[in-house]
């Protein structure tokens, strides 16, 4: 036993770093000081708290870029971002709402293919088939896809849904919705 003492001493001494679990006290303190590096405590994790607190640190002394604000924590299962908040589009919001501010302009008269490459701008961050958008300016007119638009508006701003992929969601709306009018020819048909 004095031995394993004395190892673990050694061993701190040279590591700068001790190997014992700490004690229930201590796992507060350890939690804290995890949710310090900007990473959550997982007590379902194959790791013990200590262990990730070590990476925890490796990670900082291997990275040293400037300090991130430490990472509030609903729940207790995300460390090292296993919970990531989803990165926002490339488009600031801003641009969002230029483009929601082109589409809200545009009538019947409007070129299909101009409205598809507006929605392809708004959706940009998603990924769609080549000639969907221009699919759904064809098929629906402006009107629908500025009504689907504010309803998508609508459910983000009270809250009522989240909205994963906002491009596959405007899709499944905007089916439901009455299509464009077939035009005809001069000739009847």
């Amino acid at each position: 036993m004095e031995s394993r003492n004395k190892f673990e001493q050694e061993a701190e001494e040279i590591f700068g770093a001790h190997f014992e679990e700490p004690k229930d006290e201590f796992l507060e303190e350890t939690i804290r000081k995890i949710e310090s590096y900007g990473a959550c405590y997982d007590p379902d994790s194959d790791l013990s708290a200590f262990n990730q607190l070590q990476i925890c640190e490796a990670v900082e002394k291997a990275t040293p870029i400037t300090p991130k604000p430490p990472q509030k924590c609903s729940s207790v299962k995300c460390i090292n971002g296993t919970n990531k908040r989803k990165v926002n589009s490339e488009l600031t919001q801003n641009k969002q709402q230029e483009i929601i501010t082109e589409l809200r302009k545009c009538t019947y008269r409007t070129p299909p293919h101009k409205i598809a490459a507006l929605l392809e701008a708004l959706f940009s961050s998603y990924s769609s088939k080549p000639g969907h958008w221009l699919y759904i300016a064809q098929n629906w007119t402006p009107r629908v896809v500025n009504w689907v638009l504010n309803y998508m508006v609508k459910l983000i701003k009270t809250g009522r849904t989240t909205i994963k992929n906002p491009a596959a969601y405007f899709t499944k709306l905007i089916k439901y919705r009455k299509k464009r009018k077939e035009r005809r020819g001069s000739n009847g048909t």
